[in-house]
């Protein structure tokens, strides 16, 4: 095996061990959003709960009920897509 065949493998090898630490990542975010209890979304002026921040995660209404359901499972599902193009990449090295 020469230099550049050995160049050549460490630049796939370096590659696949970013995606890989990349996948880890993503499915830590997920399974720390499974637990979460709180969304708090950012405005330059204030930030807006969706739940109750002060009564412990608490959800006021079936609306914000319903809401957080949805942003929580929206994260997860473009989170998994997200996996699923990094692995398609992996398997193509």
């Amino acid at each position: 095996m020469d230099r550049k065949t050995l160049e050549y493998m460490e630049g796939r090898a370096a590659k696949a061990r970013e995606i890989v630490d990349r996948i880890e990542e993503l499915l830590r975010d997920i399974e720390r959003v499974k637990r979460s209890g709180n969304i708090e979304i950012y405005t330059p002026t204030r930030s807006v709960y969706i739940n109750d921040y002060h009564h412990k995660g608490v959800l006021p209404s079936s609306s914000r009920t319903y809401l957080f359901a949805l942003m929580i499972n929206l994260f997860i599902d473009v989170t998994l897509q997200e996996i699923q193009q990094l692995e398609s990449e992996l398997a193509e090295l």
